[in-house]
């Protein structure tokens, strides 16, 4: 075998070594907003990650009224300048929720604890009466009342639901 047919054969031979070790897994943004991985022919076939790329043109929807809860539900409010009373019905771990009223930048009331009747999984209606003074209330703002639970595993904020009280200078 002369020089040049050796030469050609090694130089054949490592570019099929590296072609053949190239092929790892790539990431393409696939258009339903998932992460498509692409693999080779030889592996299984393309699989979507649960993980959404960011959107920056849909962001998350928040509700200004109230917020979807399974912990509490039927609730109303009355009241005016300061001077509320909300009503509902909670279901919640070992009959235990909180509530605070906030006006965008800073709590008005903190954490309250409430006891409520029965715990879940029977709904148990409640009645809050919270009083704010008048010169705490906002010249421009919207008070929102907090209601929540905490998780008995780790103590975070669960079951959140927002509760519009009164919007001022709108």
């Amino acid at each position: 075998m002369n020089v040049k047919k050796l030469g050609f054969c090694i130089v054949f031979g490592v570019l099929m070594i590296m072609t053949a070790c190239g092929t790892g897994d790539q990431k393409t943004e696939n258009g339903n907003g998932t992460e498509k991985i692409e693999t080779p022919a030889n592996q299984p076939e393309t699989r979507e990650t649960d993980t959404p790329i960011e959107d920056s043109q849909n962001p998350p929807k928040v509700n200004d009224e109230q917020s979807e809860s399974t912990a509490f539900r039927n609730i109303s409010v009355s009241g005016e300048n300061g001077e509320y009373v909300v009503n509902g019905e909670a279901r919640v771990f070992e009959a235990v929720f909180f509530y605070s009223v906030e006006e965008g930048h800073e709590y008005l009331i903190e954490e309250t604890k409430v006891t409520a009747d029965e715990g879940a999984p029977a709904w148990s209606p409640f009645e809050l009466k919270i009083s704010i003074p008048e010169d705490q209330l906002p010249i421009n703002g919207t008070l929102t009342l907090e209601l929540y639970e905490k998780s008995a595993k780790d103590g975070s904020v669960i079951n959140e639901t927002f509760v519009k009280l009164e919007e001022f200078g709108f």
